[in-house]
């Protein structure tokens, strides 16, 4: 299998993984809407549809933040 074809099977393949998920999706938003909620799209319940996570936070940047946070509550 050459590259281009690879690529366009892939994409297929991601087609028809979104044409599935839609109608439940589209199920689900129905029913949240008749409960009140007014901010609901289909794609927020399609797993397919979501955006890939952001990169990991290395830990010292984490450590850095709450050392900061702890010590403006008063903290040593």
């Amino acid at each position: 299998m050459v590259p281009r074809q690879y690529f366009l099977l892939m994409q297929r393949h991601r087609e028809e993984r979104l044409r599935s998920e839609y109608p439940a999706a589209i199920v689900a938003t129905v029913i949240l809407k008749t409960f009140g909620a007014k901010k609901v799209k289909p794609q927020d319940f399609m797993p397919s549809y979501r955006k890939p996570k952001e990169k990991e936070v290395p830990w010292e940047v984490l450590l850095s933040k709450v050392k900061s946070i702890h010590k403006s509550v008063g903290g040593q």
